[in-house]
């Protein structure tokens, strides 16, 4: 199942929901903007969100993540740390990691330009390409090889990001994951996307050996008993629900539950130390 990593990546860099989610605030034009003055305005929006924020935690069906500020820390900084469902009861996936938001708007000032505009979801969007994304992040060199931004000309709130993936060992053509989110929502004046769709061509770029390793995989969950079938699923989590989902077109949709802002964090998620600033 190694065809996935790529796109488990991805889901769990949008679960934070720090990097380029920020709030409406008046509308600007959209006229002779380039990535450079689209990002200062991010980043305006990015303090006037966070500034009052000492905690937050984003709760949706597949995982919950957690985010506190950094003591101290000006602009705001967070750490984070996310926990998948149904797995085991303590913090897993990506682990606990420092966030900094406003800096990754540094890296992308820096290193995207200004394409052009698009429609999406019948909103205005200005279009900013990065050519070289480990240059924002580290944790996608190898895998990623471009990636573009959909900010809404109004409220500069991301729309959508098309990640350009490596071809992995044995696949038939490149991968591409296209994220886009929905639905925001404002909560104690953090505003967010309720509605995260992930999207995957992962079908088109399947070797037939994969695709036939898959299919064997799958008889073999048929054929086990129910002991072992709930075993394998548990140890699995939803991996292969999404990886179905991908590969008959379908997109995995991240539905968010509830988001609670300076509520105090449950003890012990960011290892032993107490969940709160």
């Amino acid at each position: 199942m190694t065809v996935s990593s790529p796109v488990r990546a991805i889901l769990f860099s949008v679960a934070g929901l720090g990097l380029l989610v920020l709030g409406a605030l008046s509308p600007s034009s959209a006229r002779g903007q380039t990535a450079a003055s689209v990002i200062a305005e991010m980043k305006t929006r990015y303090l006037d969100q966070f500034e009052q924020v000492d905690t937050y935690m984003v709760e949706t069906d597949l995982y919950t993540s957690y985010h506190r500020k950094i003591d101290g820390s000006s602009p705001p900084n967070f750490e984070s740390t996310t926990q998948v469902k149904g797995q085991s009861q303590a913090v897993s996936g990506m682990g606990s990691a420092t966030q900094s938001p406003y800096g990754q708007l540094y890296g992308l000032e820096e290193h995207a330009r200004h394409t052009g505009m698009a429609d999406v979801d019948g909103r205005r969007c200005h279009v900013l390409q990065v050519d070289d994304p480990s240059k924002l992040d580290a944790s996608l060199q190898g895998n990623a090889t471009q990636i573009r931004y959909f900010i809404d000309a109004e409220t500069y709130t991301p729309r959508r990001m098309q990640f350009e993936m490596q071809p992995q060992t044995g696949q038939a053509a490149p991968q591409q994951v296209t994220v886009t989110m929905k639905n925001y929502k404002t909560v104690e004046d953090l505003t967010l996307p309720w509605t995260i769709e992930i999207q995957s061509n992962v079908n088109e770029t399947l070797s037939e050996q994969q695709k036939q390793q898959i299919k064997e995989m799958q008889e073999q969950m048929k054929q086990m008993d129910e002991e072992q079938r709930q075993m394998m699923e548990r140890m699995m989590g939803d991996q292969m629900e999404q990886m179905q989902k991908m590969m008959s077109g379908e997109p995995i949709v991240v539905q968010v539950q509830q988001v609670s802002v300076n509520t105090p964090l449950p003890d012990g998620v960011f290892g032993n130390g107490s969940g709160s600033p």
